[in-house]
Formats: structure tokens, C-alpha cells, sequence
């Protein structure tokens, strides 16, 4: 391999043999081209310069010396040029700045190619310490480098060439071997041009104007040159503009690449052959490297990436392969290249439409020049369709041993060729016992010759039969078998196997038996469904009305069961419901019917009562039951039953009627707190009645725009001014006006409907407090969060979404929620409440004290206020005690860091007293109560103060 030393072709030996003679010299020596720019300097020139040598070979003589020591000064090329040696003066510039007197001896080195270099033998003449033995020492080394110089351009392998005015005045015998002609011929043509093909002229012409006018830094190029015997060679040529004799001259070399070009052809035809080849492929071919880059492949692999063989080289499977299964092939590929040879094996490739395919890579490696791995190629074969039929060839084998049902399958003369287990367990015999025998072997000889006569007619017929039969065990024990028997017909239409299913009809009678069982009773608690319930309820009703008595319907609702089912799990929940079903037994009769009616509710059914009262003592038999704790999975469970009673037939004739009276009855005990009973009456049916209207009206309430959002003023006692507000809705109804919040917010809870109105109140509040902020009041809004809300898992982003579409800060929203929200899942509701905190809004606890906080939870909760409760505020002055309940909340928060909001002060001396007790916040009827927006704003606008 060869190497460019300022642009002249030295070998690697050449180069390293130039260097030491050059490093052999005790003085500064440099070699420059004609031009100026440095091509070689010793070691002794880098210390005194402080340059390095290749800072050096970016710089020309004039960076380092722009005196009379330049090499293109008139006199002293004249010198140069009759061969004599040079003697300069001047001085010379280091890396540093700083500048140092020199001594210049300047020869002309000329070459064989007719290129010259300039030898500039340096010495800082502030000590002279040479001798003139020195002096000739070192011309005999600049004599013997020049001689040195002379045989390397003879001896390289390239043309050289310098041509001026379009004609060789310098060219070597290489070059000359090229063109076949002499070097004395080649510098008597009348034109280099002579030895460029005609149709390149131009072309070459165009590419040596360029660089002449400076549009290109360098020579290189390949042209058709015209040899003497006027054949053709593909020559490569490299060069540089130059100054020969005074004169604009090009110096370069050209390659004989004849042959290369020819072997390139050639290996282009191949490749070719191999693209076509490869294209011909319809399976996906590609290549890679040791790297495992992609190097190319076919169209095939193309399609199956969805990407081009352009965008794909350079690539590795990381780039286009999920992370799980590149590195599953990107394993493979290395053990492959490490091992050498062939690999093949099954994965799967997830093709460029998004489907996951069973593929198998056949790989090879391929070596380089020197026998070494250099990558690989692989083919990848699309088995999904093989995988398919293999999985569904084992399914069958898999159905056919697994099946419940037994299968037996026969040739043509009905000798058994193949059973399953299934055939074995039923029968009693081993596959080695039926192989080779015919079926008849099982039969109990209960059916008569023209039972099998049509069964053989109807496989001949139709080719199928299917019936019951009553076959014999190994054991001799008989039993009921239903069999279908299929033929399956050759090439000629005759049968060539029988394939014959069957089935123990013994267990499938017992499944039968379970299964009508499991229609008309409770998995769980082994009760009466609604099924059977409905239908004794009809016989009760029928018997009620015969007997001209009473009998009734309870309908027992367990309290608290959704909230158990959350907190323990529903495993806890079914085990409370057995043991609510074995206390509620207990306390009836047992002619009477106790059912389990829907997930939470359970039927009793009394019949032959004397009278409708006794349907009362049962009721309250069954809810004493549940006076004690039931302990389900190590938890103590508090919970007991809300039971609405109908007695018929004066509540209704028709189990739909029942059932309905008992419901609105049990309606009516959960509305008063439940755990308790309640006959039917026409009143809770009208009541029943209201409250549907009431529902169906809010569910389309917010639609249709009836809510609206009043604001009561928080007002700190400091300052006495409104810093704050609460939004409480409201509900205008059309026609029945506004309807309490106590009335409609407990029953959109129960149906579902706060999740809607909640978020509407949030987002609308955070809108009006945006609004009050751009007016200059920077209030903080409180808005209540519902339970429903607070156990929902996009809570966070609720809040997030509404403070950004508001434009509101976070730290002027400030949420409530009670302690029993809180406390129901302290756990839970800690992280939630946290990451509420970390949006950056403020978290109250709503009516501090009315619930059932731990004080061990409450310091762990991320809280920032407590409000207390307005039935604490209310009876101040007069109540001692909850005058101590409030000092005591208040002396908490302190403790705590916490803010107090007292609620309900309606009185001047609530007022002082709380103000006593340093309570930072309050609200309530003594300033004002709940007022629309436009209203709070007026009190704004005039500064209104307590």
C-alpha cells in the first residue's frame, strides 16, 4: 500500500527510510515544493520552530521566514536553477512568536519526473558551534538524500508527470511504460492531449480548468488514454497545480487501471447474476456484517420490513426489530459469526404490517479476501402456515386423547384400529385389549338383530348414525352409551373407516341433575334463587287467597355490603353473605321460604300468618341477629339489614306487585339510615313515586343547565376581609323551584349521577375564580368532593385537567372532604391525597369531629385544613361542651400546622370566641350566607369586611 507524501508517491519503506535519513541531520532541514509548502522536516526543525511535523506540513516557508530566505526570490532561483547551492540569510519565526536568526542553505533537488524539490538546510546562526567539517557533512547527506530521492520516483510503480503549456516537460519511465512509448517521446509530443481518448478531451480539459482557476483543490480522475500503438488504457490520475521553470504546470501521477476496471466489469456482471439470483428468490434474503449491520438484501425482505434496501443498510436489528426479539437474533447472529458455518433454527418477526409471523432463519457465513468471517447471509422461510397445521394437528391429537367423550375409529371391515383414553376409561379395556377386535366384543346383547340391522343401513344410506345403546364394561356392568357413528368414504365412495363417538350417559344424567339443581338454587349459599322463589311465591299467593289468610313478603336488603366488598375484597363479601343467610334462617320457620333474590338482597316468604303483625316480630327477630359483630377472614364486620315487608294479597295478587311493594318499602328504610324494618303503605308509595320523578329529573338536570353554583364568603379573622369562598350548588328546577341540596345531593350519590355534577362544579368553579382573579381578587375556592369522586382513579387528572382549562393557579383551588371519606381507606386515600397535594391545590377535611378520625392517621394525612362543624358552632356560648370540642379541634390544628375554618357563625359572640381561640378562618350567616357570583362580587368590588 502506498502513501502520499506531499503529493509525491512514496512507499511505506521509502517514507520511513527518507525520515531517518532526515533525522539524521543535526541541523534544522526542510524539503519544499517549488511552491513554498513543506513536505518533510526533521526532528531538529520541530524543536527549534516548536512545531509538531504535521503542523509543520500545513505551513510553506513563507509562514516561517517571508524574508529573503523564500526560495522564489529571482537571485536565488537563478542560482537554483544553474545547480548551484544557495546561501541566505534571515530569520525564522517559532510556533511561540518569537523569532531567531538563520542561516539558509537552499539546493534544488530535481527528480527523474522533472518535479524538483528545494532542500533548506537551517542553522540558527547565534551559535555557530558547526565546524565546516559539519558544513560539508551535511552536504554530502543532502547529496546522498537527493540520490536517495532520484531512485524512489524511478522506482515507483505510478507515472509522474509535470506538464506546462499542455506538454510533458518531466515524465518517468513508469509513465512512459503506460502510454508505450520512450520517456524522450513523451516529452517531445506536440500535446499531452494526444494521449487522452478523443471522446474525454473535453472532459479532462474541464476537470484541469477547474482546478487551474482554483474551483477544485486537486487532480483526480479517470480517463481512456490512447497508447502508441493507438489502443486504449484506463488511467487514473492524480495531481496538483504547480510552478515549473517559471511557468503554471500540473504535477501528478496516473495508474494503469486496466485491469482493475476490467475486474471490476467483471465482478458487476456477477453481482448482477447475484441481484437477479437473489430477486428470483421469493424468500427473504439479506446480509450483514461481523457488526451485524445490514449490507443489503432482495425485495422479498423489503416488502416483509416495509422499508427499502436503502433505508435498511447500516442498520441492525435493534433499529428494526422489537427490543425482545432483536436480541434473540442478534445472539443467534453472534454465535453464528463466532463458530463459522451454518446455522438454522425457528423464531418469530413481526412483519412491516404489524403481524407477528413463525419464520425459520437458514444462515451461512461468507469470508473475505484473507479467509476471514466477514459477515453473513441469511434466508428467512414464512412456517406460519406449517406452524398452523402442526398446531392444529396436535390440537387433534390433543382432542382426541383429551376428550371426554370416548372415540374409537375402525377400517373398513369394522376391526378397531385406534381408541382414546376417554374410549378406555368408559369400557374398562386397554387400547392392546381392542386393538384388532370388533366393537361387538362390548355389546350387552340387549338389542335385537334389527336394531344393528339399521344401524349398518343407515351408515350405508347416509353414511351416519347416531342413537343410545346399551353396551357392557370389561366388568360385565352395564351401561347406557349415546354413540354417533360416521363412515368415512375413500376415493371410490366406499367406507374406508368408521368413526365412532360415544358418551357415558350415567354422568351426563348426574350433570343434568346438577344443572337443574343450579337453575333453581344459589351456587353460593345453597338458597333458593329468584327462579324458584318466583315460583313458590306464586303457590304462597295462590294459597294465601284459598285460605282467605295472610302470609307476607320480606325483602332484606345487607347494609354496607358494596363498601365491605371494596375494603376486604369480595371474597369477604360472599363469606358475610353465608353467614348472613344462616343468622337470617335461624330466625324463621322452617315451612317458610328463605331465597337469595340479587347479589345483596335476600326474599323471606312467611306463610299462614294469623296476622300482618307477625311478619313484624320475624322482621325484628332477624335484625336483633344482627346486633353482634360477624367476624369473616380475622375482621370484625359491622353491618345489618334494611327490610321492607308487603303482605299479601292485600298488597298485591301477583308476585311483580309483591316484590314491588316490598322494594318500596325497603327504599324507604335505607333513605331513614336502614337497619330496620317497614310495612308497605299507599304513602311510601307515594313518597316511592316522588322520589322516581325526583331521580329521572336529575339525571337530565345537569343537560339541561338547572344547576348553578353559589359562593359563600371565607373570611380570615386577622383581617376581617374575604379571602376565600365555597361553592355549594344549587338546583332550580322548572317546575318544582330550587329543591334542598339535602334532598337531591344523597340520591345523585346513590345513583351515580355526583361523578357528572362534580366535575361540572369543579371545572365551572375554577372558571369563576379565574375570573375574580384577573379582577384583582385573589381568592382561594373550596370546592366539595363527593365520595363517589374520591374513589375515583382519575381524580388527579380531573383536577389537572380542570385547573388547565381554567388557567387557574393550583394553590387557589382548595379541596373538601369529609373525615369519613378519608377514614373509610386511610391507606388509599393518603396516596391519593398526596398526589392531589403535589398538583399543588390545598386539601381540607370538611366537618372535622362528626366523624370517627384516628389521631394516629390524622397526622399522617397530607392536609391543610381542618373545618369545624357548623353542630359544634352552633350552641357557643351556651354549651359547654362544645365549647371544649372546639378549643380542643383548634388546639389539634395548632399542633398540627394546620388552618382552622370554623362553619355556621351566626352570632357576634361565636364569633369572638373563636377569635379567642385563634381560629384563622370563618363562615357562616353572621357575614352572609350562600350568594350567586354576580352577588359575592359586589362584596368584593366594595371591599365589604366583617
Amino acid at each position: 500500500m502506498d502513501f502520499v507524501e506531499g503529493g509525491i508517491v512514496l512507499s511505506r519503506q521509502e517514507l520511513s527510510r527518507l525520515r531517518t535519513i532526515l533525522d539524521g541531520v543535526g541541523d534544522s532541514l526542510f524539503l519544499h515544493d517549488l511552491g513554498g509548502r513543506i513536505v518533510a522536516a526533521n526532528h531538529r526543525a520541530q524543536e527549534e520552530t516548536g512545531y509538531s511535523e504535521e503542523e509543520l506540513l500545513r505551513l510553506t516557508v513563507a509562514d516561517l521566514s517571508p524574508e529573503a530566505i523564500a526560495a522564489g526570490k529571482h537571485s536565488v532561483w537563478a542560482a537554483l536553477s544553474e545547480g548551484q547551492t544557495a546561501l541566505v540569510t534571515g530569520s525564522h519565526r517559532r510556533k511561540d512568536g518569537s523569532r531567531y536568526p538563520v542561516e539558509a542553505r537552499l539546493s534544488l533537488i530535481r527528480l527523474d519526473e522533472g518535479q524538483a524539490l528545494v532542500c533548506a538546510l537551517v542553522r540558527d546562526i547565534s551559535k555557530r558551534l558547526q565546524t565546516d567539517e559539519t558544513l560539508k557533512q551535511v552536504r554530502s547527506q543532502l547529496q546522498e538524500a537527493e540520490a536517495r530521492l532520484d531512485k524512489m520516483f524511478e522506482r515507483s510503480l505510478a507515472g509522474v508527470y509535470v506538464v506546462a503549456e499542455d506538454r510533458f516537460v518531466y515524465a518517468n519511465d513508469r509513465l512512459a511504460e503506460i502510454y508505450g512509448y520512450s520517456v524522450d517521446e513523451l516529452l517531445a509530443l506536440p500535446s499531452a492531449r494526444a494521449l487522452v481518448h478523443a471522446d474525454d478531451q473535453a472532459r479532462v480539459g474541464e476537470h484541469v480548468r477547474r482546478h487551474m482557476a482554483g474551483e477544485l483543490d486537486t487532480l483526480c480522475f479517470g480517463f481512456r488514454g490512447v497508447r502508441k500503438n493507438g489502443s486504449t488504457v484506463e488511467v487514473m490520475t492524480y495531481g496538483s497545480a504547480t510552478e515549473w521553470s517559471g511557468c503554471r504546470a500540473i504535477f501528478g501521477t496516473s495508474l494503469d487501471v486496466t485491469e482493475e476496471r476490467r475486474v471490476q466489469r467483471d465482478l458487476n456482471q456477477q453481482l448482477l447474476f447475484v441481484r437477479q439470483l437473489l430477486e428470483a428468490i421469493p424468500a427473504p434474503v439479506f446480509f450483514k456484517d461481523r457488526e451485524g449491520r445490514y449490507l443489503g438484501c432482495n425485495s422479498a425482505f423489503e416488502r416483509q420490513q416495509g422499508r427499502s434496501s436503502a433505508e435498511l443498510v447500516g442498520k441492525t436489528v435493534f433499529d428494526i426489530a422489537p427490543q425482545e426479539l432483536a436480541e434473540r437474533y442478534f445472539a443467534a447472529d453472534q454465535a453464528l459469526l463466532a463458530a463459522s458455518g451454518t446455522q438454522k433454527y425457528e423464531t418469530q418477526v413481526r412483519f412491516a404490517d404489524g403481524t407477528l409471523h413463525d419464520v425459520m432463519f437458514s444462515k451461512a457465513t461468507f469470508p473475505d479476501q484473507e479467509g476471514r468471517v466477514a459477515g453473513l447471509v441469511g434466508v428467512m422461510l414464512d412456517i406460519s402456515e406449517r406452524k398452523r397445521l402442526e398446531g392444529e394437528l396436535r390440537l387433534a391429537a390433543s382432542v382426541f386423547d383429551r376428550a371426554s367423550e370416548g372415540v374409537l375409529i375402525t377400517d373398513a371391515d369394522a376391526n378397531i384400529i385406534r381408541v382414546n383414553k376417554a374410549y378406555q376409561r368408559i369400557t374398562g379395556y386397554t387400547e392392546d385389549e381392542l386393538l384388532g377386535r370388533n366393537p361387538s366384543l362390548m355389546t350387552a346383547g340387549l338389542h335385537g338383530q334389527e336394531f344393528y340391522h339399521g344401524m349398518w343401513q343407515a351408515l350405508k344410506d347416509r353414511g351416519h348414525w347416531e342413537g343410545e345403546i346399551l353396551n357392557r364394561r370389561k366388568n360385565s356392568t352395564p351401561y347406557h352409551s349415546g354413540l354417533s357413528i360416521t363412515a368415512v368414504p375413500g376415493g371410490d365412495g366406499k367406507a374406508l373407516n368408521y368413526i365412532g363417538i360415544c358418551s357415558d350417559l350415567t354422568e351426563r344424567k348426574q350433570s343434568q341433575q346438577q344443572i337443574e339443581r343450579l337453575s333453581y338454587f344459589d351456587s353460593l349459599t345453597g338458597l333458593p334463587n329468584r327462579i324458584l322463589m318466583e315460583d313458590r311465591l306464586r303457590q304462597n299467593i295462590s294459597s294465601a287467597k284459598r285460605r282467605g289468610g295472610y302470609a307476607a313478603l320480606m325483602l332484606a336488603d345487607i347494609d354496607r355490603l358494596g363498601k365491605i366488598n371494596d375494603t376486604l375484597g369480595h371474597e369477604a363479601g360472599d363469606a358475610l353473605l353465608k353467614v348472613v343467610a344462616t343468622r337470617i334462617g335461624a330466625c324463621i320457620r322452617p315451612g317458610d321460604t328463605l331465597a337469595r333474590y340479587v347479589s345483596d338482597e335476600f326474599v323471606i316468604i312467611l306463610d299462614d300468618l294469623n296476622t300482618p303483625a307477625d311478619a313484624g316480630l320475624v322482621a325484628e327477630k332477624i335484625c336483633a341477629a344482627f346486633n353482634d359483630h360477624i367476624t369473616v377472614g380475622g375482621q370484625d364486620i359491622s353491618t345489618g339489614v334494611s327490610i321492607g315487608i308487603s303482605v299479601f294479597p292485600q298488597d298485591g295478587e301477583t308476585p311483580e306487585a309483591v316484590l314491588r311493594c316490598a322494594d318500596t318499602a325497603k327504599r324507604h328504610v335505607k333513605t331513614e339510615g336502614g337497619s330496620r324494618y317497614q310495612f308497605y303503605s299507599d304513602e311510601l308509595n307515594q313518597q316511592s313515586l316522588e322520589h322516581l320523578i325526583l331521580e329521572a329529573s336529575l339525571r337530565k338536570a345537569l343537560d339541561r343547565h338547572e344547576f348553578e353554583i353559589h359562593y359563600q364568603p371565607q373570611l380570615d379573622l386577622k383581617s376581617g376581609r374575604i379571602l376565600g369562598v365555597e361553592a355549594l350548588l344549587r338546583w332550580r328546577h322548572p317546575d318544582m323551584g330550587m329543591i334542598s341540596p339535602a334532598s337531591f345531593i344523597p340520591l345523585a350519590e346513590e345513583i351515580g349521577e355526583i361523578v357528572r355534577i362534580g366535575a361540572w362544579v369543579l371545572e365551572e368553579a375554577c372558571r369563576q375564580a379565574k375570573r375574580w382573579h384577573d379582577q384583582g381578587h385573589a381568592l382561594k375556592m373550596s370546592v366539595n368532593l363527593s365520595a363517589r369522586q374520591f374513589r375515583q382513579r382519575d381524580l388527579p387528572g380531573l383536577v389537572r385537567g380542570a385547573l388547565a382549562a381554567s388557567g387557574l393557579p393550583a394553590r387557589a383551588l382548595d379541596l373538601e372532604l369529609t373525615e369519613s371519606m378519608v377514614m373509610e381507606r386511610p391507606d388509599q386515600a393518603i396516596n391519593v391525597l398526596r398526589e392531589l397535594q403535589s398538583l399543588g391545590v390545598s386539601i381540607s377535611v370538611d366537618d372535622f369531629g362528626t366523624g370517627y378520625s384516628s389521631l394516629a392517621y390524622l397526622k399522617r394525612l397530607p392536609i391543610d385544613k381542618l373545618k369545624i362543624d357548623r353542630s359544634f358552632v352552633a350552641d357557643i356560648p351556651h354549651d359547654s361542651n362544645d365549647m371544649a370540642i372546639t378549643q380542643a379541634v383548634i388546639a389539634l390544628a395548632k399542633s398540627l400546622n394546620l388552618e382552622v375554618v370554623a362553619e355556621g357563625v351566626e352570632t357576634p359572640e361565636q364569633l369572638a370566641f373563636l377569635r379567642s381561640l385563634g381560629c384563622d378562618w370563618m363562615q357562616g350567616y353572621l357575614f352572609s350566607a350562600a350568594v350567586n357570583a354576580d352577588t359575592l362580587g359586589g362584596f368584593l368590588a366594595a371591599e365589604k369586611t366583617l
